[in-house]
C-alpha cells in the first residue's frame, strides 16, 4: 500500500525526539492550549481555558490497550502479505513484547486477525489480517489520511517532499566523528 505525502511527512514529525516535539508544541501554543490526548470537538478544561486541538488524537486508554495503538497494528499488518511475527510488529512499532502480546490478545478476540504456523519456523506463528481486519483497516488508513490532510495544505507537494526529507534527515543518527 502506497501512503501520501502527507502521512508519511506526519509519521516522520511523530519520530522526532520528545524534546524537539515539546518545544515545536510549546512555540505553537505558549498558552499551553494543547495536549495530545484532548479530542476534537470537545473543550479543554483546566488550567488552559477552552479551545480545542488542531487535529484530532485518540483517546488514551492506558497502557497496551489504546485503541490507536490497536489501530497502528493492524495498519502495520497490511505492509505484510504473508503476515508478521509478534516480535517483528513490536520491534517495528517500538513497543515491548507483553505489550504487543495484549494487542495481539484483543484483535484476535475482536476477530480482527488471525494466528498461523509459520511454515518457515513451525515453533513461531505468524499474524495476519482476518477479511474484517482488512476491511477496518483499510477504513483507519482513509480516514487517517483525511484527518492529516489540512495540516499541510499550505504546503506544495515539493514542498511537502522538500520538509519530509530535512525531518528524515533530524532523525538520522549523526556518525560518530
Amino acid at each position: 500500500m502506497s501512503q501520501s505525502t502527507d502521512i508519511l511527512l506526519f509519521d516522520e514529525l511523530m519520530r522526532l525526539p520528545k524534546e524537539f516535539r515539546r518545544a515545536i508544541m510549546h512555540k505553537e501554543f505558549p498558552d499551553g492550549g494543547f495536549h495530545p490526548r484532548h479530542r476534537m470537538g470537545q473543550p479543554m478544561e483546566g488550567p488552559h481555558g477552552p479551545g480545542n486541538p488542531p487535529f484530532p488524537m485518540p483517546p488514551h486508554h492506558g497502557h497496551g490497550n489504546r485503541p490507536f495503538a490497536r489501530e497502528k497494528v493492524m495498519q502495520t499488518l497490511l505492509e505484510y502479505e504473508d503476515g508478521a511475527r509478534q516480535k517483528d510488529l513490536a520491534e517495528k512499532l517500538h513497543v515491548n513484547p507483553s505489550s504487543m502480546s495484549e494487542l495481539i490478545e484483543k484483535l484476535q478476540s475482536d476477530g480482527y486477525i488471525e494466528r498461523t504456523i509459520d511454515p518457515e519456523d513451525r515453533r513461531a506463528t505468524r499474524i495476519t489480517l482476518s477479511e474484517l481486519g482488512k476491511a477496518r483497516a483499510y477504513e483507519i488508513s482513509d480516514e487517517r489520511a483525511e484527518r492529516i490532510k489540512p495540516l499541510f495544505a499550505n504546503l506544495t507537494e515539493e514542498e511537502k517532499e522538500e520538509l519530509l526529507r530535512l525531518v528524515r534527515k533530524l532523525n538520522t543518527p549523526k556518525p560518530e566523528e
